[in-house]
């Protein structure tokens, strides 16, 4: 009877860890790639991603999007496609949340999904999204999309459309 316990006891556990996962990590080449929904702290603090701390230095966010921000964090909720193998990924990472957390924006409002190089997660939320790049930042608001941003090509304007599109949505 000890052991039936044991194993039932074991077994929920098992389950229980594996629920609480909700990424997969693999080596592609030289890439280490996340797949699913990542939490933050892992790229800050596993050094396999020592690219994500170095990018954040040197970069200073708008001091005019504090107030916007705050303005909208209640009601707006932000999913940011990226591929840890990706170099323009790489560059908007730790920027934005940089950025996010200058703002004061809800950290739990913001859900970072990671990619393949097929743009393919571990459910199929990239496809109900449309998402055909990566990084993509869409910003929903009650359910619908209030707006997009695809990074490629344009690293310099991702604030400033970030900006534009939540001061569009207040009005």
């Amino acid at each position: 009877m000890k052991h039936i316990f044991l194993a039932a006891l074991l077994f929920g556990f098992g389950m229980l860890t594996r629920a609480q996962t909700q990424y997969i990590v693999y080596r592609q080449g030289n890439d280490l790639i996340l797949k699913g929904t990542i939490p933050r702290e892992l790229l800050e603090r596993d050094p396999s991603f020592s690219w994500f701390g170095g990018s954040q230095a040197g970069y200073a966010p708008d001091p005019s999007s504090r107030r916007l921000l705050d303005a909208r964090a209640s009601r707006v909720n932000i999913y940011v496609f990226a591929g840890t193998w990706d170099p323009e990924s790489r560059f908007l990472l730790p920027r934005l949340f940089a950025f996010l957390q200058y703002t004061g924006f809800p950290q739990e409002q913001v859900t970072l999904i990671g990619l393949d190089r097929e743009k393919k997660s571990m459910d199929d939320l990239p496809e109900r999204m449309r998402v055909k790049a990566v990084p993509t930042i869409i910003l929903t608001e009650r359910g619908q999309e209030i707006g997009r941003i695809s990074l490629t090509g344009k690293r310099s304007t991702w604030e400033q459309e970030l900006i534009r599109l939540l001061a569009a949505s207040i009005n």
